[in-house]
């Protein structure tokens, strides 16, 4: 069986990159969603915040329509520890690893590539004397 020519495997990055930092961009405003929605029920809590106010009121909506789906399942598995939902600590962790593995597959080709194309390479024994 004949490996494929060069040619075909050319211009892979733009097929990998642009799905990965879209759902990126997606999981850092999740995130960002994940907490306001957080800090919103802390002041809640604390009376801080006033949940008959209108626009607290359409914003906390917005945000449970968004969050309460993906954190149910977690909240049904991981009980509440001193009457404090970790959930969403749980939650926001697995979007941190997420992101974390799709860094590596951006960034692992293009280290690659920065390394292979540097005319200053540096060599293992290089590398290893830096850490004496």
């Amino acid at each position: 069986m004949l490996a494929p020519e060069a040619s075909v495997a050319q211009g892979w990055e733009a097929a990998v990159m642009l799905p990965l930092e879209l759902i990126n961009t997606g999981l850092n405003l999740f995130k960002t969603a994940l907490g306001i929605y957080a800090l919103m029920s802390w002041l809640y809590a604390f009376g801080i915040i006033d949940m008959r106010n209108d626009i607290v009121m359409k914003v906390q909506g917005a945000l449970s329509s968004v969050i309460d789906p993906v954190l149910n399942p977690l909240r049904s598995i991981i009980p509440p520890l001193g009457g404090f939902d970790i959930s969403f600590m749980i939650l926001w962790f697995v979007i941190e690893q997420a992101q974390a593995a799709a860094v590596t597959i951006m960034f692992g080709h293009y280290a690659a590539t920065f390394l292979a194309m540097s005319p200053h390479r540096v060599t293992s024994a290089a590398a290893s004397s830096f850490h004496r």
